[in-house]
């Protein structure tokens, strides 16, 4: 007898009641393996998208239609004007953003990591906001590294870097910044330490908190 035989031989003597028992429970793992049930920390996920539908994911157009989220638009649109005017619905789409960040708890830092939108927005923001106060050929001395940036902006760029110490860890933070450090025109001529003090990421930032 082949080992399929032995088997529906042996399924055949235990008793229908447990056979049925069995197939709900099987049931009941394969419901849950491939659509486990949702956490705190996807609940609150869930939220922060849904507050930031418009800005980062799609918004309404017409005829019911979508259209493509605001994020996009409103970065390349402060990178090519390069001015306060042009970069004020930005900063304040950035502002909301790190707002509703704020409400992910902690302990669902790694659940928020998972959503690599986040990665892009916070790392990409902060990227422009450096090349903007560092301009074509880098600030002459350390006084003049804000470029243009008011306080507010300042302000604004801290609380990107505290959400992204806190989400996508403080070790992959630090490895982007010596990267983006190293992409800056006119650094050939600066040392390490010069190149870090003229930037935006020697922002005193706790004189904005």
């Amino acid at each position: 007898m082949s080992p399929i035989q032995k088997i529906i031989t042996f399924i055949g003597t235990v008793p229908k009641p447990i056979i049925a028992v069995i197939a709900l429970m099987m049931g009941f793992a394969f419901i849950v393996y491939n659509d486990p049930p949702k956490t705190v920390c996807d609940s609150q996920l869930d939220l922060f998208k849904q507050n930031q539908k418009e800005f980062l994911y799609s918004r309404p157009g017409l005829n019911g239609t979508q259209q493509g989220a605001l994020f996009g638009e409103l970065y390349n649109l402060c990178k090519a004007d390069n001015s306060p005017g042009g970069c004020f619905e930005y900063f304040v789409r950035l502002k909301k953003f790190n707002q509703d960040l704020d409400n992910i708890p902690h302990q669902c830092s790694e659940t928020a990591r998972s959503e690599s939108l986040l990665r892009t927005v916070m790392l990409s923001s902060m990227k422009l906001m450096v090349q903007i106060s560092w301009g074509d050929r880098g600030p002459a001395s350390v006084n003049r590294r804000n470029g243009w940036l008011d306080a507010s902006d300042l302000s604004l760029f801290c609380d990107l870097r505290q959400q992204a110490d806190r989400i996508l860890g403080k070790d992959t933070v630090s490895e982007w910044q010596t990267k983006t450090l190293n992409n800056l025109p006119g650094v050939e001529t600066l040392d390490a330490e010069q190149t870090l003090q003229r930037s935006l990421f020697a922002t005193p930032c706790a004189a904005y908190r």
